[in-house]
């Protein structure tokens, strides 16, 4: 499962239905709407995937999309990238189950 390090906290951060409602409300466009190359609504997708992921798992987020970009770094994106593409859909589902 993909993992973030932000301010010293591993977070979640994998695609989640919840991910794609948020990015839709974050930047009113539709995920298939991202072009390869802008940096700016991959950073606002991986945001909206940590804050669905942290939420399903009962993690506490608590920031918003400048102050995670703000803690992120071209390492960060690169693996990121990498691990939600490639992220087996099993692995989503772990959460589904969890305890509030």
């Amino acid at each position: 499962m993909a993992k973030v390090v932000i301010n010293g906290r591993e977070l979640p951060c994998y695609p989640t239905m919840g991910a794609l409602l948020r990015y839709k409300k974050e930047t009113g466009k539709e995920f298939a709407e991202i072009k390869e190359g802008d940096l700016s609504d991959f950073i606002t997708y991986i945001y909206c995937c940590a804050a669905s992921a942290c939420n399903r798992e009962g993690i506490e987020f608590g920031m918003d999309l400048m102050a995670f970009a703000d803690a992120l770094d071209q390492s960060d994106l690169t693996s990121l990238s990498e691990a939600i593409v490639s992220a087996p859909a099993d692995n989503k589902k772990k959460g589904a189950t969890k305890k509030h």
